[in-house]
């Protein structure tokens, strides 16, 4: 039986599937929602052909670019099952002109809490009122874990410093969630990492 989904409880969740944001789109809470291979014999269930052919309208979008899975090793996955952020589903299914319901709209197209900060240069943040050594040594921190992150998850892109930047450029509102951004410039992150890099050799 299909139930309603809660949608109060998608709220702290960051990354959706393929097919839960198309369950939800649809009004459905997805663990109810039956799959393909469960249909009766010789039997046709309309809901899920369309959330097959959704799943096919998706595919066809992250392979134009239009819809971004989360990772590379997404796309090694079938379409339902990649991951995607919230928002990014939300604004390519009302390029087609699918109905939202009311209730998803905030839960999918909420924004960050806080005004996205601009990663700013250390002689920009003394013009502005410098916040002290505390602000860099987090920066870096973050940065560093970033980095970190970013070799774990795509090894194969991080082969310098500026692969590892790029990297971190490409999933900054992923590791900061709140601001969209890295807490650095791009060439203070390259010089920090390209720093660390050479200790070994």
């Amino acid at each position: 039986m299909l139930t309603a989904p809660t949608y109060a409880k998608w709220c702290d969740r960051k990354l959706w599937t393929v097919r839960e944001s198309i369950c939800l789109m649809l009004a459905i809470e997805p663990g109810t929602a039956r799959g393909k291979d469960e249909h009766d014999i010789g039997g046709f269930d309309p809901l899920s052909e369309a959330i097959e052919q959704y799943a096919e309208l998706a595919d066809e979008a992250m392979k134009s670019g239009t819809l971004k899975p989360f990772s590379a090793r997404d796309l090694a996955q079938p379409p339902l099952d990649r991951r995607v952020e919230p928002s990014a589903f939300l604004d390519w299914a009302r390029s087609w002109g699918v109905a939202i319901p009311d209730e998803l709209v905030p839960v999918l197209g909420r924004e960050p809490m806080r005004a996205p900060a601009q990663p700013t240069t250390v002689l920009e943040l003394i013009g502005r009122g410098y916040r002290g050594a505390d602000h860099i040594e987090e920066a870096h921190e973050q940065v560093l874990g970033a980095a970190l992150a970013a070799v774990k998850a795509y090894p194969e892109r991080c082969g310098d410093a500026t692969g590892i930047r790029r990297t971190i450029d490409d999933n900054a509102s992923l590791l900061w969630p709140d601001t969209r951004c890295a807490p650095l410039t791009a060439i203070e992150i390259e010089r920090l990492i390209d720093r660390w890099l050479d200790r070994l050799g």
